[in-house]
């Protein structure tokens, strides 16, 4: 299902005939939808939770491989992470922003190896006369007014926009 929830089921995103009462390997992600993920706008996938099967009201377990069944159709929802939008600035500083040299779409609250460089602006680097691109420097998560952190690998985002500045030798 599209929907996160019985509650807000969505569309049927993918059907697949199991075996009742399946435990152990019969019935899994891979087997099913294998790598197949649903597309919401403004959201990114997480994962898939399969809804409670002694209560079908509710949501019950994250599903990442196994998918139990009873005598009764299972419905596995998506779960999504809310977008935000991540800004590389030409401009050195939230005081010199410059122009938007480039801009993606990430899931905000990103940590770990969710939202990279390398996933995102990759080796592209803006052109500045007289001058020669250093690295990329991000807005304090705390205070986006002020230089926080070189960006070379992982970018951390909260829940508002995250801009990043080009910084010039």
């Amino acid at each position: 299902m599209t929907g996160s929830s019985p509650d807000d089921p969505g569309e049927v995103y993918a059907q697949y005939e199991v075996p009742k009462n399946s435990r152990k390997n019969t019935t899994t992600i891979a087997k099913t939808i294998g790598s197949s993920k649903p597309k919401k706008e403004g959201y990114t996938f997480s994962h898939w939770k399969e809804r409670n099967l002694s209560d079908p009201s509710k949501l019950g377990s994250k599903v990442s491989g196994v998918i139990w069944t009873n005598e009764t159709d299972q419905y596995i929802y998506a779960q999504y992470t809310q977008n935000v939008k991540l800004y590389f600035m030409t401009g050195s500083s939230p005081d010199d922003p410059g122009e938007v040299f480039a801009e993606f779409e990430v899931p905000k609250n990103s940590r770990g190896n969710t939202t990279t460089i390398a996933k995102t602006i990759k080796t592209a680097v803006p052109c500045k006369v007289g001058c020669q691109f250093s690295h990329w420097r991000e807005a304090k998560l705390n205070n986006p007014s002020v230089l926080g952190n070189k960006v070379s690998g992982v970018i951390w985002t909260n829940d508002s926009d995250q801009y990043i500045y080009a910084q010039y030798k």
